[in-house]
């Protein structure tokens, strides 16, 4: 308006080419001055309206922010209420497998106390019967080596106990007799009380300076004693020596040469083993 105004006033007139008087002049200026005024005071407005909109985005920028924390608190507060119930869940699943567990074991550990307490019966009767068993194998050792020692002639296993497997002290013919003694002993209990039958050997113990005497007795004793077992025997014997022995119940096998040789190793295999008639 002050600019349509201002274009309304002019320093000379169109029509009579006069010039403006002083209060046109003054006209003229205030005019302008007022539209300095108000230049200035519109720019000012805007330079407000700037800042006034600066700080409007701020705050809606900031509105953003508070509401993006916001939700961002409660995710995380949904998360958490999540979070809890899932642990709940996983709480009362895991309680209840391990109440389960519990149970199971308990279970097991009744039948395993009840098993241990049946196992230790077990074993205090086994203890019994080997003791028992010990006793009884003790007597037998006792009765078998001094009635062997009585038909051989010997004394000096007296304080021989059962299982004591230390060196004998005797020498020559009296050391002879008491490991025979021994062998025949040992050999009678492992045939009559092992579970298990298996052959039993005994190589030559007989020496050059036995008298007949003592020869005699000793192949006697081996006869009645050791060939006669129910279990499977063998004995190397001389043959001026098979006069001492009932072949009737026996096989006599003659080896002519030693028997390791690989030559006599088929023979001596068809002799001592034999199929079943």
């Amino acid at each position: 308006m002050t600019k349509k105004r201002y274009k309304e006033v002019e320093f000379e007139c169109t029509y009579c080419h006069s010039i403006l008087t002083r209060e046109q002049s003054l006209m003229r200026l205030e005019l302008s001055d007022n539209e300095f005024e108000v230049r200035q005071r519109k720019s000012e407005l805007e330079q407000k309206i700037r800042d006034e909109n600066k700080k409007f985005d701020e705050l809606i920028n900031s509105i953003d922010e508070l509401k993006a924390d916001f939700d961002e608190k409660n995710r995380k507060i949904a998360n958490l209420k999540n979070a809890e119930g899932i642990n709940d869940y996983v709480n009362q699943k895991v309680l209840m497998e391990l109440q389960g567990l519990l149970s199971k074991y308990e279970l097991e550990k009744s039948y395993i106390e009840n098993k241990l307490k049946e196992t230790m019966k077990q074993i205090k009767v086994e203890r019994a019967l080997l003791k028992a068993r010990r006793n009884e194998l003790d007597k037998e050792y006792e009765f078998l080596k001094n009635d062997l020692s009585v038909q051989l002639g010997d004394s000096s296993l007296v304080d021989k106990k059962f299982l004591d497997f230390s060196k004998i002290n005797e020498t020559g013919t009296a050391m002879n007799k008491a490991l025979l003694i021994l062998y025949l002993t040992y050999s009678k209990l492992i045939s009559k009380y092992s579970d298990f039958q298996f052959p039993i050997s005994i190589d030559s113990f007989i020496k050059n300076e036995i008298s007949d005497t003592n020869e005699e007795k000793m192949f006697l004793s081996v006869q009645r004693n050791f060939i006669s077992l129910d279990s499977q025997t063998f004995f190397s014997v001389i043959e001026k020596n098979l006069k001492y022995f009932d072949d009737k119940n026996s096989n006599v096998i003659t080896l002519m040469k030693p028997i390791l040789t690989n030559g006599m190793f088929d023979q001596l295999i068809s002799e001592l083993i034999r199929e079943p008639d």
